[in-house]
């Protein structure tokens, strides 16, 4: 068995993007950096930096989540942990640079997702909206 294939929608206008992501488990296996957001697949030569401006992210209580930027050693977005029982809703453009965006050596600037303690009947659901240039 392997973890779930997502559902996506992914829309992108000049530098600015939305994904929804969603999964749902059938069994117990969990993700490790499963690739949300591609940032070499982008058109228009924006394929250098991500700035995620806002997060929604919502799971069951059974399974935890880690949204990070793919690098030599990822850097963290978000969290919702295991028994969490409400989102995480993040506004981050009043951060400097107008966002969170990579910062780790060797980042390709890819929005990646792990989970662990997933069982059947778990289920994620992410919404990004981000800047690209």
């Amino acid at each position: 068995m392997a973890a779930p294939t997502p559902t996506t929608y992914q829309r992108q206008v000049g530098k600015h993007v939305a994904i929804a992501w969603d999964a749902e488990w059938a069994n117990t296996d969990n993700m490790t950096d499963v690739v949300v957001l591609d940032l070499s697949a982008m058109a228009e030569n924006y394929t250098n930096t991500l700035t995620v401006k806002k997060l929604f992210l919502l799971a069951t209580t059974g399974i935890e989540v880690v949204l990070e930027f793919d690098a030599s050693t990822d850097s963290l977005v978000a969290v919702l942990p295991e028994g969490a029982t409400g989102p995480v809703n993040i506004d981050f453009s009043d951060w400097p640079d107008g966002g969170i965006t990579k910062t780790g050596a060797g980042a390709t600037g890819d929005l990646v997702i792990t989970t662990t303690g997933a069982g059947s009947g778990d289920r994620i659901y992410l919404a990004v909206t981000a800047e690209l240039s």
